[in-house]
């Protein structure tokens, strides 16, 4: 199961970003790949920073909601997707 993750504002930068635990970031990955989102990445120890620079605070926490209903498979989807083109 993915966990729920919350969109953080911090006050110096006001850019949006949400800490991910490491067993979950090759999902979330694969998810704002396609989605076609723009972040940055920042490898702490125990988790990883995904900043969303040109993305409101609200569509950001709104994609990361969409992540926790989305299919585990976004690889098997996208194949099936380019056969049938």
């Amino acid at each position: 199961m993915r966990p729920r993750l919350q969109i953080l504002i911090p006050k110096d930068t006001s850019i949006p970003h949400a800490e991910v635990p490491c067993n979950s970031l090759w999902e979330l990955v694969e998810y704002l790949s396609f989605q076609r989102v723009f972040v940055i990445y920042k490898y702490h120890e125990t988790f990883f920073d995904v900043s969303f620079p040109r993305t409101s605070p609200s569509i950001a926490q709104k994609i990361l909601d969409d992540w926790l209903q989305a299919p585990l498979e976004l690889q098997e989807l996208n194949a099936v997707a380019c056969l049938e083109r």
